[in-house]
């Protein structure tokens, strides 16, 4: 594979054979790519080719029983690096991050974003619900990573 692509030649099928020629485990969908972090924690990646950018997103769902979401996400906002973080309708915590491609991407640091990204999502998991009261992972109402097709067009 090329260590540069143009930005005519980014599109999903080009990223999905980029990351499965590196090893990863691709779930191809019409509108985004679905990808699992080393601990197996989903997330999502789309293009918006009119802007240029690669957006990556991941939702956890957080417990009814937590009433500090707000506070939580400005903690997170605040102490982590790069990513971006709010809290949806569903009660469901966005992480997101966006990265240019504008004039072309380096294949090389698209590969360590996507690996990144798996790490902050598992970095916030194992740092900020270490006792397994903020998120609602494998629970009765939702389960990490598990967009909506109204989620990953947003």
């Amino acid at each position: 594979m090329p260590n540069l692509m143009s930005e005519s030649e980014v599109s999903l099928d080009s990223l999905a054979a980029h990351l499965e020629n590196a090893g990863w485990s691709v779930e191809q969908h019409d509108n985004h790519l679905r990808l699992r972090s080393d601990a197996g924690y989903s997330y999502s990646l789309q293009l918006d080719t009119e802007r240029c950018f690669i957006s990556f997103s991941c939702f956890y769902p957080v417990d009814k029983d937590y009433d500090e979401p707000l506070e939580l996400v400005n903690r997170l906002n605040a102490q982590v690096f790069l990513a971006n973080f709010s809290i949806d309708a569903d009660r469901d915590l966005r992480i997101t991050y966006a990265m240019s491609y504008s004039r072309g991407l380096i294949v090389p640091q698209f590969s360590r974003m996507v690996r990144r990204f798996g790490s902050l999502i598992e970095y916030v998991r194992n740092e900020y619900d270490a006792d397994g009261r903020v998120f609602n992972i494998g629970g009765e109402d939702a389960e990490a990573g598990e967009d909506t097709e109204e989620r990953v067009l947003q």
